[in-house]
Protein backbone atom coordinates (compact mmCIF):
# COMPACT_ATOMS: atom_id res chain seq x y z
CA UNK A 1 0.00 0.00 0.00
CA UNK A 2 1.41 3.43 -0.96
CA UNK A 3 0.29 6.71 0.58
CA UNK A 4 1.51 10.30 0.46
CA UNK A 5 2.20 12.31 3.64
CA UNK A 6 3.58 15.85 4.04
CA UNK A 7 5.41 17.27 7.04
CA UNK A 8 4.46 20.66 8.45
CA UNK A 9 7.99 22.09 8.25
CA UNK A 10 11.15 21.51 6.25
CA UNK A 11 13.15 18.52 7.43
CA UNK A 12 16.37 17.09 6.05
CA UNK A 13 15.85 13.69 4.52
CA UNK A 14 18.81 11.35 4.57
CA UNK A 15 18.07 8.08 2.83
CA UNK A 16 19.96 5.01 1.80
CA UNK A 17 18.34 2.49 -0.50
CA UNK A 18 18.88 -1.27 -0.46
CA UNK A 19 17.29 -3.89 -2.66
CA UNK A 20 14.63 -5.83 -0.72
CA UNK A 21 13.16 -8.05 -3.45
CA UNK A 22 14.81 -9.15 -6.67
CA UNK A 23 13.29 -7.14 -9.50
CA UNK A 24 13.16 -8.66 -12.98
CA UNK A 25 15.87 -7.40 -15.35
CA UNK A 26 15.51 -9.83 -18.26
CA UNK A 27 14.18 -7.90 -21.25
CA UNK A 28 14.54 -4.51 -19.52
CA UNK A 29 15.44 -1.90 -22.16
CA UNK A 30 14.59 1.39 -20.46
CA UNK A 31 14.65 2.39 -16.79
CA UNK A 32 14.39 5.71 -14.98
CA UNK A 33 14.52 6.40 -11.25
CA UNK A 34 14.99 9.78 -9.56
CA UNK A 35 16.62 7.97 -6.63
CA UNK A 36 19.45 6.87 -8.89
CA UNK A 37 22.14 9.61 -8.88
CA UNK A 38 23.58 10.49 -12.26
CA UNK A 39 25.25 13.27 -14.19
CA UNK A 40 22.86 15.96 -15.43
CA UNK A 41 23.23 15.65 -19.20
CA UNK A 42 20.20 17.72 -20.13
CA UNK A 43 20.88 21.08 -18.53
CA UNK A 44 17.48 21.00 -16.90
CA UNK A 45 18.58 20.14 -13.36
CA UNK A 46 17.46 16.52 -13.51
CA UNK A 47 17.93 14.60 -10.26
CA UNK A 48 18.12 11.25 -12.02
CA UNK A 49 18.81 10.00 -15.49
CA UNK A 50 17.60 7.60 -18.12
CA UNK A 51 19.68 4.46 -18.48
CA UNK A 52 20.03 2.64 -21.76
CA UNK A 53 20.30 -1.07 -21.07
CA UNK A 54 21.96 -1.47 -24.49
CA UNK A 55 24.84 1.00 -24.09
CA UNK A 56 24.88 1.85 -20.40
CA UNK A 57 25.04 5.54 -21.29
CA UNK A 58 22.74 8.14 -19.83
CA UNK A 59 19.96 9.50 -22.02
CA UNK A 60 19.04 13.12 -21.21
CA UNK A 61 15.45 14.28 -21.10
CA UNK A 62 14.21 17.27 -23.05
CA UNK A 63 12.23 19.11 -20.38
CA UNK A 64 11.89 17.30 -17.09
CA UNK A 65 12.82 17.99 -13.51
CA UNK A 66 12.76 15.07 -11.08
CA UNK A 67 10.05 13.51 -13.26
CA UNK A 68 7.59 16.14 -12.05
CA UNK A 69 5.24 17.28 -14.83
CA UNK A 70 3.45 20.61 -14.60
CA UNK A 71 0.81 19.92 -17.23
CA UNK A 72 1.86 22.71 -19.60
CA UNK A 73 5.14 22.13 -21.42
CA UNK A 74 7.08 19.45 -19.58
CA UNK A 75 7.69 16.08 -21.18
CA UNK A 76 10.57 13.75 -21.97
CA UNK A 77 11.40 12.60 -25.46
CA UNK A 78 13.53 9.46 -25.65
CA UNK A 79 15.30 8.72 -28.91
CA UNK A 80 14.38 5.48 -30.70
CA UNK A 81 15.83 2.41 -28.98
CA UNK A 82 17.17 -0.39 -31.22
CA UNK A 83 16.16 -2.93 -28.56
CA UNK A 84 12.50 -1.96 -29.03
CA UNK A 85 12.64 -2.55 -32.76
CA UNK A 86 10.62 -5.57 -33.87
CA UNK A 87 9.68 -6.78 -30.39
CA UNK A 88 6.33 -8.51 -30.08
CA UNK A 89 5.51 -8.54 -26.37
CA UNK A 90 5.93 -5.49 -24.13
CA UNK A 91 5.59 -4.53 -20.45
CA UNK A 92 5.38 -0.93 -19.19
CA UNK A 93 5.47 -0.25 -15.43
CA UNK A 94 5.69 3.01 -13.46
CA UNK A 95 4.98 4.61 -10.09
CA UNK A 96 2.40 7.37 -10.65
CA UNK A 97 1.19 10.19 -8.37
CA UNK A 98 -1.56 12.35 -9.96
CA UNK A 99 -2.20 15.86 -8.65
CA UNK A 100 -5.17 16.46 -10.96
CA UNK A 101 -7.46 14.42 -13.21
CA UNK A 102 -8.63 15.07 -16.77
CA UNK A 103 -12.30 15.67 -17.38
CA UNK A 104 -14.65 12.72 -17.78
CA UNK A 105 -14.46 13.12 -21.60
CA UNK A 106 -10.66 13.25 -22.02
CA UNK A 107 -7.54 11.37 -21.04
CA UNK A 108 -3.86 12.12 -20.49
CA UNK A 109 -0.89 10.04 -21.67
CA UNK A 110 1.68 8.83 -19.16
CA UNK A 111 3.81 7.04 -21.77
CA UNK A 112 3.17 7.06 -25.51
CA UNK A 113 4.87 5.83 -28.68
CA UNK A 114 3.56 6.40 -32.21
CA UNK A 115 4.87 4.72 -35.38
CA UNK A 116 4.09 6.90 -38.41
CA UNK A 117 5.18 4.29 -40.96
CA UNK A 118 2.64 1.81 -39.56
CA UNK A 119 0.13 4.32 -38.17
CA UNK A 120 0.38 2.19 -35.04
CA UNK A 121 0.90 3.13 -31.39
CA UNK A 122 0.84 2.01 -27.79
CA UNK A 123 -0.02 4.10 -24.76
CA UNK A 124 -0.33 3.96 -20.96
CA UNK A 125 -2.79 6.70 -19.97
CA UNK A 126 -5.14 7.86 -17.26
CA UNK A 127 -8.44 9.66 -17.31
CA UNK A 128 -11.10 10.53 -14.75
CA UNK A 129 -10.05 8.33 -11.73
CA UNK A 130 -9.10 5.45 -14.07
CA UNK A 131 -6.14 3.94 -15.93
CA UNK A 132 -5.92 2.57 -19.46
CA UNK A 133 -3.50 0.51 -21.58
CA UNK A 134 -4.02 0.79 -25.37
CA UNK A 135 -2.32 -0.82 -28.39
CA UNK A 136 -2.93 -0.31 -32.10
CA UNK A 137 -1.30 -2.28 -34.94
CA UNK A 138 -2.45 0.22 -37.59
CA UNK A 139 -5.59 -1.76 -38.37
CA UNK A 140 -7.13 -2.47 -35.01
CA UNK A 141 -7.08 -0.49 -31.77
CA UNK A 142 -7.48 -2.54 -28.58
CA UNK A 143 -7.42 -1.46 -24.95
CA UNK A 144 -8.27 -2.39 -21.39
CA UNK A 145 -9.03 -0.12 -18.43
CA UNK A 146 -9.75 -0.14 -14.70
CA UNK A 147 -11.88 2.59 -13.11
CA UNK A 148 -12.59 3.76 -9.58
CA UNK A 149 -9.12 3.09 -8.11
CA UNK A 150 -7.09 6.33 -8.40
CA UNK A 151 -6.78 9.05 -5.77
CA UNK A 152 -5.20 12.48 -6.04
CA UNK A 153 -1.83 13.04 -4.38
CA UNK A 154 -1.43 9.33 -3.79
CA UNK A 155 1.21 7.07 -5.28
CA UNK A 156 0.05 4.14 -7.39
CA UNK A 157 1.98 1.49 -9.27
CA UNK A 158 0.63 0.92 -12.79
CA UNK A 159 1.68 -1.79 -15.25
CA UNK A 160 0.44 -2.68 -18.73
CA UNK A 161 1.37 -5.99 -20.38
CA UNK A 162 0.84 -7.31 -23.91
CA UNK A 163 1.66 -11.01 -24.34
CA UNK A 164 2.00 -11.60 -28.07
CA UNK A 165 2.21 -15.39 -27.76
CA UNK A 166 -1.06 -15.55 -25.82
CA UNK A 167 -2.56 -12.55 -27.67
CA UNK A 168 -3.51 -11.20 -24.26
CA UNK A 169 -3.52 -7.75 -22.63
CA UNK A 170 -3.27 -7.33 -18.85
CA UNK A 171 -3.57 -4.27 -16.61
CA UNK A 172 -2.21 -4.09 -13.04
CA UNK A 173 -2.65 -1.60 -10.20
CA UNK A 174 -0.40 -1.78 -7.12
CA UNK A 175 0.78 -5.23 -8.12
CA UNK A 176 -2.73 -6.68 -8.49
CA UNK A 177 -4.31 -7.79 -11.76
CA UNK A 178 -7.32 -5.57 -12.54
CA UNK A 179 -8.22 -6.69 -16.07
CA UNK A 180 -7.19 -9.39 -18.53
CA UNK A 181 -8.58 -9.79 -22.05
CA UNK A 182 -7.77 -11.66 -25.25
CA UNK A 183 -6.68 -9.18 -27.94
CA UNK A 184 -5.50 -10.21 -31.41
CA UNK A 185 -2.79 -7.76 -32.55
CA UNK A 186 0.22 -7.78 -34.86
CA UNK A 187 3.69 -6.55 -33.74
CA UNK A 188 3.73 -2.74 -33.65
CA UNK A 189 7.23 -1.76 -32.54
CA UNK A 190 9.20 0.26 -35.12
CA UNK A 191 12.91 1.23 -34.98
CA UNK A 192 12.09 4.80 -36.05
CA UNK A 193 9.65 5.99 -33.39
CA UNK A 194 10.70 8.05 -30.34
CA UNK A 195 9.11 7.48 -26.95
CA UNK A 196 7.30 10.29 -25.11
CA UNK A 197 7.10 10.36 -21.31
CA UNK A 198 4.62 12.80 -19.80
CA UNK A 199 2.99 13.59 -23.10
CA UNK A 200 1.64 12.35 -26.41
CA UNK A 201 2.93 12.94 -29.94
CA UNK A 202 0.47 12.13 -32.69
CA UNK A 203 0.94 13.48 -36.21
CA UNK A 204 3.40 15.99 -34.81
CA UNK A 205 0.92 17.37 -32.27
CA UNK A 206 2.35 17.11 -28.73
CA UNK A 207 -0.02 17.07 -25.76
CA UNK A 208 1.17 17.25 -22.17
CA UNK A 209 0.48 15.21 -19.08
CA UNK A 210 -1.72 16.59 -16.32
CA UNK A 211 0.22 17.65 -13.18
CA UNK A 212 1.70 14.49 -11.70
CA UNK A 213 4.90 12.72 -10.70
CA UNK A 214 6.45 9.57 -12.14
CA UNK A 215 9.03 7.29 -10.58
CA UNK A 216 10.80 4.00 -11.35
CA UNK A 217 9.65 3.74 -14.98
CA UNK A 218 10.52 0.41 -16.65
CA UNK A 219 9.97 -0.90 -20.17
CA UNK A 220 10.52 -4.57 -21.06
CA UNK A 221 10.47 -6.33 -24.42
CA UNK A 222 8.64 -9.30 -22.95
CA UNK A 223 5.47 -10.02 -20.96
CA UNK A 224 6.16 -10.06 -17.22
CA UNK A 225 4.33 -12.56 -15.03
CA UNK A 226 2.02 -11.73 -12.13
CA UNK A 227 4.79 -12.51 -9.62
CA UNK A 228 7.26 -10.28 -11.47
CA UNK A 229 4.78 -7.40 -11.48
CA UNK A 230 4.31 -7.80 -7.73
CA UNK A 231 8.11 -7.79 -7.27
CA UNK A 232 8.21 -4.30 -8.82
CA UNK A 233 6.09 -2.98 -5.93
CA UNK A 234 8.41 -4.37 -3.25
CA UNK A 235 11.75 -3.16 -4.50
CA UNK A 236 13.23 -1.02 -1.71
CA UNK A 237 14.13 -1.21 1.98
CA UNK A 238 14.94 2.06 3.74
CA UNK A 239 16.68 2.23 7.16
CA UNK A 240 15.62 4.75 9.79
CA UNK A 241 16.76 8.27 8.82
CA UNK A 242 19.47 9.95 10.88
CA UNK A 243 17.39 13.10 11.26
CA UNK A 244 14.24 12.98 13.32
CA UNK A 245 10.85 13.09 11.63
CA UNK A 246 7.68 14.58 12.96
CA UNK A 247 5.66 11.81 14.60
CA UNK A 248 3.00 10.37 12.32
CA UNK A 249 0.51 8.24 14.22
CA UNK A 250 -1.98 5.54 13.28
CA UNK A 251 -0.15 4.34 10.19
CA UNK A 252 -1.16 1.00 8.77
CA UNK A 253 1.58 -1.40 7.77
CA UNK A 254 2.77 -0.68 4.24
CA UNK A 255 4.83 1.53 1.88
CA UNK A 256 4.42 5.33 2.13
CA UNK A 257 5.57 8.42 0.20
CA UNK A 258 7.11 11.18 2.36
CA UNK A 259 7.62 14.72 1.03
CA UNK A 260 9.10 17.72 2.83
CA UNK A 261 7.36 21.10 2.60
CA UNK A 262 8.00 24.54 4.02
CA UNK A 263 5.67 26.63 6.12
CA UNK A 264 3.75 27.70 3.00
CA UNK A 265 3.11 24.04 2.16
CA UNK A 266 5.30 24.37 -0.94
CA UNK A 267 7.49 21.39 -1.82
CA UNK A 268 11.01 22.25 -0.71
CA UNK A 269 12.92 19.33 -2.13
CA UNK A 270 12.74 16.24 -4.26
CA UNK A 271 10.14 13.63 -3.42
CA UNK A 272 11.61 10.64 -1.69
CA UNK A 273 10.21 7.13 -1.47
CA UNK A 274 10.56 5.91 2.11
CA UNK A 275 9.71 2.45 3.36
CA UNK A 276 7.95 2.86 6.71
CA UNK A 277 7.37 -0.45 8.44
CA UNK A 278 4.71 -0.44 11.13
CA UNK A 279 3.43 -3.27 13.24
CA UNK A 280 0.06 -4.74 12.45
CA UNK A 281 -2.74 -4.24 15.01
CA UNK A 282 -3.20 -7.15 17.38
CA UNK A 283 -6.42 -8.29 15.70
CA UNK A 284 -4.43 -8.90 12.50
CA UNK A 285 -1.71 -10.89 14.24
CA UNK A 286 -1.44 -14.56 13.43
CA UNK A 287 -1.78 -15.56 17.07
CA UNK A 288 -4.96 -13.51 17.48
CA UNK A 289 -6.54 -14.90 14.30
CA UNK A 290 -5.58 -18.46 15.28
CA UNK A 291 -6.85 -17.92 18.83
CA UNK A 292 -10.13 -16.48 17.55
CA UNK A 293 -10.62 -19.47 15.29
CA UNK A 294 -9.86 -21.83 18.18
CA UNK A 295 -12.30 -20.02 20.50
CA UNK A 296 -14.99 -20.04 17.80
CA UNK A 297 -14.39 -23.76 17.29
CA UNK A 298 -14.64 -24.45 21.04
CA UNK A 299 -17.85 -22.42 21.32
CA UNK A 300 -19.34 -24.23 18.31
CA UNK A 301 -18.26 -27.57 19.76
CA UNK A 302 -19.80 -26.67 23.14
CA UNK A 303 -23.09 -25.64 21.54
CA UNK A 304 -23.16 -28.85 19.49
CA UNK A 305 -22.37 -30.94 22.59
CA UNK A 306 -25.16 -29.26 24.59
CA UNK A 307 -27.61 -29.75 21.73
CA UNK A 308 -26.62 -33.41 21.44
CA UNK A 309 -26.97 -33.87 25.23
CA UNK A 310 -30.43 -32.31 25.38
CA UNK A 311 -31.46 -34.23 22.27
CA UNK A 312 -30.38 -37.48 23.89
CA UNK A 313 -32.31 -36.60 27.04
CA UNK A 314 -35.40 -35.79 24.99
CA UNK A 315 -35.15 -39.06 23.07
CA UNK A 316 -34.65 -41.00 26.31
CA UNK A 317 -37.72 -39.31 27.81
CA UNK A 318 -39.81 -40.10 24.71
CA UNK A 319 -38.61 -43.71 24.76
CA UNK A 320 -39.47 -44.08 28.44
CA UNK A 321 -42.89 -42.55 27.84
CA UNK A 322 -43.58 -45.01 25.00
CA UNK A 323 -42.45 -47.89 27.18
CA UNK A 324 -44.82 -46.82 29.97
CA UNK A 325 -47.68 -46.45 27.49
CA UNK A 326 -47.04 -49.88 25.98
CA UNK A 327 -46.89 -51.52 29.41
CA UNK A 328 -50.18 -49.86 30.34
CA UNK A 329 -51.79 -51.00 27.10
CA UNK A 330 -50.59 -54.52 27.68
CA UNK A 331 -51.93 -54.46 31.25
CA UNK A 332 -55.36 -53.21 30.15
CA UNK A 333 -55.57 -55.77 27.34
CA UNK A 334 -54.65 -58.63 29.65
CA UNK A 335 -57.10 -57.47 32.32
CA UNK A 336 -59.93 -57.18 29.78
CA UNK A 337 -59.13 -60.63 28.48
CA UNK A 338 -58.98 -62.14 31.93
CA UNK A 339 -61.97 -60.40 33.50
CA UNK A 340 -64.47 -59.43 30.80
CA UNK A 341 -63.50 -62.16 28.35
CA UNK A 342 -63.76 -64.90 30.94
CA UNK A 343 -67.11 -63.51 32.13
CA UNK A 344 -68.56 -63.55 28.61
CA UNK A 345 -67.24 -67.07 28.08
CA UNK A 346 -69.03 -68.14 31.26
CA UNK A 347 -72.27 -66.58 29.93
CA UNK A 348 -71.91 -68.57 26.69
CA UNK A 349 -71.37 -71.78 28.65
CA UNK A 350 -74.38 -71.17 30.91
CA UNK A 351 -76.65 -70.40 27.96
CA UNK A 352 -75.63 -73.62 26.25
CA UNK A 353 -76.41 -75.60 29.43
CA UNK A 354 -79.76 -73.81 29.75
CA UNK A 355 -80.62 -74.61 26.13
CA UNK A 356 -79.92 -78.28 26.68
CA UNK A 357 -82.18 -78.40 29.76
CA UNK A 358 -84.97 -76.19 28.45
CA UNK A 359 -88.18 -77.92 27.26
CA UNK A 360 -90.01 -74.68 26.47
CA UNK A 361 -89.40 -73.56 22.84
CA UNK A 362 -90.14 -69.90 23.62
CA UNK A 363 -87.69 -69.90 26.52
CA UNK A 364 -85.09 -71.65 24.38
CA UNK A 365 -85.38 -68.91 21.76
CA UNK A 366 -84.81 -66.21 24.39
CA UNK A 367 -81.80 -68.08 25.74
CA UNK A 368 -80.42 -68.38 22.18
CA UNK A 369 -80.72 -64.61 21.70
CA UNK A 370 -78.79 -64.12 24.93
CA UNK A 371 -76.07 -66.46 23.69
CA UNK A 372 -75.82 -64.67 20.34
CA UNK A 373 -75.57 -61.27 22.08
CA UNK A 374 -72.90 -62.59 24.42
CA UNK A 375 -70.88 -63.95 21.49
CA UNK A 376 -71.15 -60.61 19.67
CA UNK A 377 -70.01 -58.69 22.75
CA UNK A 378 -67.20 -61.16 23.24
CA UNK A 379 -66.12 -60.64 19.62
CA UNK A 380 -66.11 -56.89 20.07
CA UNK A 381 -64.12 -57.21 23.28
CA UNK A 382 -61.60 -59.40 21.46
CA UNK A 383 -61.34 -56.74 18.74
CA UNK A 384 -60.64 -54.06 21.37
CA UNK A 385 -58.05 -56.26 23.04
CA UNK A 386 -56.40 -56.85 19.67
CA UNK A 387 -56.38 -53.12 18.92
CA UNK A 388 -54.68 -52.05 22.16
CA UNK A 389 -52.31 -54.98 22.54
CA UNK A 390 -48.70 -53.98 21.78
CA UNK A 391 -47.97 -57.47 20.46
CA UNK A 392 -50.02 -56.71 17.34
CA UNK A 393 -48.31 -53.42 16.33
CA UNK A 394 -46.93 -54.78 13.02
CA UNK A 395 -48.11 -54.99 9.41
CA UNK A 396 -47.90 -58.78 9.58
CA UNK A 397 -50.18 -58.93 12.63
CA UNK A 398 -52.63 -56.55 10.94
CA UNK A 399 -52.81 -58.68 7.78
CA UNK A 400 -53.37 -61.86 9.77
CA UNK A 401 -56.21 -60.33 11.78
CA UNK A 402 -57.95 -58.89 8.70
CA UNK A 403 -57.73 -62.25 6.91
CA UNK A 404 -59.30 -64.01 9.90
CA UNK A 405 -62.07 -61.40 10.08
CA UNK A 406 -62.82 -61.77 6.35
CA UNK A 407 -63.00 -65.56 6.66
CA UNK A 408 -65.28 -65.38 9.71
CA UNK A 409 -67.71 -62.95 8.02
CA UNK A 410 -67.79 -64.30 4.45
CA UNK A 411 -67.79 -68.05 5.03
CA UNK A 412 -71.18 -68.15 6.84
CA UNK A 413 -72.67 -66.19 3.90
CA UNK A 414 -71.36 -68.72 1.39
CA UNK A 415 -68.97 -66.23 -0.23
CA UNK A 416 -65.67 -67.61 -1.51
CA UNK A 417 -62.58 -65.64 -0.40
CA UNK A 418 -59.41 -65.29 -2.53
CA UNK A 419 -56.34 -64.01 -0.66
CA UNK A 420 -53.30 -62.27 -2.11
CA UNK A 421 -50.80 -60.69 0.26
CA UNK A 422 -47.16 -59.64 0.29
CA UNK A 423 -44.55 -61.04 2.64
CA UNK A 424 -42.73 -57.67 2.60
CA UNK A 425 -42.89 -55.37 5.61
CA UNK A 426 -44.19 -58.07 7.95
CA UNK A 427 -42.27 -56.58 10.88
CA UNK A 428 -42.91 -52.94 9.99
CA UNK A 429 -44.45 -51.20 13.02
CA UNK A 430 -47.86 -49.54 12.82
CA UNK A 431 -49.63 -47.67 15.62
CA UNK A 432 -52.69 -49.04 17.41
CA UNK A 433 -54.81 -46.03 16.38
CA UNK A 434 -54.14 -46.66 12.69
CA UNK A 435 -54.67 -50.41 13.06
CA UNK A 436 -58.02 -49.86 14.74
CA UNK A 437 -59.17 -47.29 12.13
CA UNK A 438 -58.30 -49.65 9.27
CA UNK A 439 -59.89 -52.60 11.03
CA UNK A 440 -63.22 -50.81 11.59
CA UNK A 441 -63.34 -49.49 7.99
CA UNK A 442 -62.47 -52.97 6.69
CA UNK A 443 -65.18 -54.55 8.84
CA UNK A 444 -67.74 -52.04 7.51
CA UNK A 445 -66.75 -52.89 3.92
CA UNK A 446 -67.21 -56.64 4.61
CA UNK A 447 -70.58 -55.92 6.21
CA UNK A 448 -71.74 -54.08 3.05
CA UNK A 449 -70.62 -56.99 0.86
CA UNK A 450 -72.52 -59.56 2.94
CA UNK A 451 -75.63 -57.39 3.26
CA UNK A 452 -75.95 -55.64 -0.12
CA UNK A 453 -73.60 -56.99 -2.82
CA UNK A 454 -75.16 -60.44 -3.47
CA UNK A 455 -71.64 -61.55 -4.33
CA UNK A 456 -70.33 -65.10 -4.64
CA UNK A 457 -66.61 -64.26 -4.63
CA UNK A 458 -64.40 -61.68 -2.91
CA UNK A 459 -60.70 -60.96 -3.55
CA UNK A 460 -58.58 -59.53 -0.73
CA UNK A 461 -55.24 -57.92 -1.71
CA UNK A 462 -52.51 -56.44 0.49
CA UNK A 463 -50.29 -54.18 -1.66
CA UNK A 464 -47.28 -52.23 -0.24
CA UNK A 465 -46.98 -48.79 -1.90
CA UNK A 466 -43.84 -47.11 -0.59
CA UNK A 467 -44.57 -46.03 2.98
CA UNK A 468 -48.23 -47.03 2.63
CA UNK A 469 -50.26 -50.25 2.72
CA UNK A 470 -53.21 -50.58 0.35
CA UNK A 471 -55.91 -53.06 1.42
CA UNK A 472 -58.20 -53.80 -1.57
CA UNK A 473 -61.54 -55.62 -1.45
CA UNK A 474 -63.09 -56.62 -4.81
CA UNK A 475 -66.45 -58.42 -5.11
CA UNK A 476 -68.37 -59.75 -8.11
CA UNK A 477 -71.72 -58.55 -6.82
CA UNK A 478 -74.39 -56.36 -8.33
CA UNK A 479 -72.59 -53.07 -7.78
CA UNK A 480 -74.29 -49.75 -7.07
CA UNK A 481 -74.19 -46.05 -7.87
CA UNK A 482 -72.02 -44.35 -5.19
CA UNK A 483 -73.97 -41.10 -5.72
CA UNK A 484 -77.22 -42.76 -4.61
CA UNK A 485 -76.12 -44.83 -1.66
CA UNK A 486 -79.36 -44.90 0.29
CA UNK A 487 -78.87 -46.55 3.68
CA UNK A 488 -75.24 -47.30 2.79
CA UNK A 489 -74.37 -43.61 2.96
CA UNK A 490 -73.55 -43.51 6.64
CA UNK A 491 -71.33 -46.56 6.34
CA UNK A 492 -69.34 -45.08 3.45
CA UNK A 493 -68.99 -41.78 5.29
CA UNK A 494 -67.79 -43.58 8.40
CA UNK A 495 -65.17 -45.50 6.41
CA UNK A 496 -63.88 -42.32 4.79
CA UNK A 497 -63.82 -40.45 8.12
CA UNK A 498 -61.96 -43.23 9.94
CA UNK A 499 -59.24 -43.42 7.28
CA UNK A 500 -58.78 -39.65 6.99
CA UNK A 501 -58.51 -39.26 10.79
CA UNK A 502 -55.28 -41.30 10.75
CA UNK A 503 -53.89 -39.71 7.55
CA UNK A 504 -55.14 -42.46 5.25
CA UNK A 505 -57.35 -42.54 2.15
CA UNK A 506 -60.62 -44.20 1.18
CA UNK A 507 -61.53 -44.92 -2.46
CA UNK A 508 -64.51 -46.77 -3.91
CA UNK A 509 -65.52 -47.63 -7.47
CA UNK A 510 -68.55 -49.65 -8.53
CA UNK A 511 -69.90 -51.03 -11.80
CA UNK A 512 -72.63 -53.50 -12.66
CA UNK A 513 -70.20 -56.41 -12.22
CA UNK A 514 -69.00 -55.55 -8.72
CA UNK A 515 -67.42 -53.06 -6.33
CA UNK A 516 -63.80 -52.27 -5.41
CA UNK A 517 -62.85 -50.60 -2.11
CA UNK A 518 -59.30 -49.32 -1.42
CA UNK A 519 -58.23 -48.57 2.15
CA UNK A 520 -54.78 -46.88 2.13
CA UNK A 521 -52.94 -46.68 5.44
CA UNK A 522 -49.67 -44.77 6.03
CA UNK A 523 -47.12 -46.12 8.50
Amino acid sequence: MKRKFTLGFLLPVILSVTAMAQKPDSGLVLHYSALTPGQDLSGYDNHGEWHSIETGAGIPGVAAKSMSFDGSSSNIRVSPSPALAGCKSITVAVWFNPHAFPSSTSRSSIIHQWFPDQNASWELAFFFDAIQFVLSDGKTRKGISAAGFLQKNTWHHIAGVFDFDKQEMRLYLNGLLKDKQKKELAPVISPHAPLYIGGQNFNGQVSHLFPCELEDLRIYTRALTDDEIQALTKGFVFPKPEAAFQKIEQLEAGRYIISSVDAELIYAGPREIVQITTGEPFWKKTWFVAGSIAVAFLISFGIAALYYHFRQQEQAFEFEKRQLLERERYRVARQMHDDIGSGLSAINLLTEIALNKSKDPQLAAEIERIAVAAREVNGRIQDIIWAISTQNDTIGGLQEHLQRLATDMLAPAGILLHLQHSTDMQDTPVSSARRRALFLAFKEALHNIVKHAHATQVSLHFEPQGRQLCVRLCDNGCGFDPTTTGDRGNGLMNMRRRMEEVGGKFRISSVDSGTTVDLILPF
